[in-house]
Parts: structure tokens; sequence; C-alpha cells
């Protein structure tokens, strides 16, 4: 029997399939609307970082990029030649952790 997480779009197409290997969920963060912005979360396991964002309600913007870095979880959208963000970002829900 599987186990993980998987997830699926309104027409039931699957979009997220973590079934292959187990992760493991750490913990969550709420994103702000800062580029780069991170927050303090400390070393995590041994393992692939994983994410999974939970979108607010409908607002303009885009919801974050997420990534691990030195004990901190960071944020950020697509940026131009000139490294300005491209879009503005939207305040989020982070669950992060490893598999």
């Amino acid at each position: 029997m599987p186990a993980g997480i998987q997830t699926f779009n309104l027409d039931g197409s699957l979009e997220i399939d973590y079934t292959t290997r187990l992760g493991l969920f750490i913990g969550t963060i709420q994103t702000d609307s800062v580029h780069g912005n991170s927050t303090w979360v400390g070393p995590l396991p041994p393992g692939d970082f994983l994410f999974y964002v939970v979108p607010p309600p409908a607002q303009p913007g885009r919801t974050p990029t997420v990534w691990y870095s030195d004990g901190r979880v960071s944020w950020g959208t697509d940026v131009d030649a000139n490294g300005q963000p491209v879009f503005s970002l939207v305040p989020a829900t982070v669950l992060y952790g490893v598999h």
C-alpha cells in the first residue's frame, strides 16, 4: 500500500505525487510579499528539501517559489535581467520537510 501525499487538480489529474518514497513534513512558515525574504528554521534531517505552498484565497499576485539553504527557508519569484522581481508575491502558508 503506497504511503505519502498526492494532490490533484480540479480536472482530476495528478499534480503532486510524493508516494515513491516517504517524506517528513517538519513544520510550517508564513511567507510575506517581500521577494528574497527568509526565516530561520534550523538544520533539517538528511534528504531532499520538499515544500507545499498553501495558496491564500484568490488575490492578485503569485504564490512564492521556496528553497532551503543553511538553516533558512527563503521565498521569491522570477526576476528580470536586473534581478528585480517580475511578479508581485502573495503571502502564503508553506509546509516544509524532507523526503
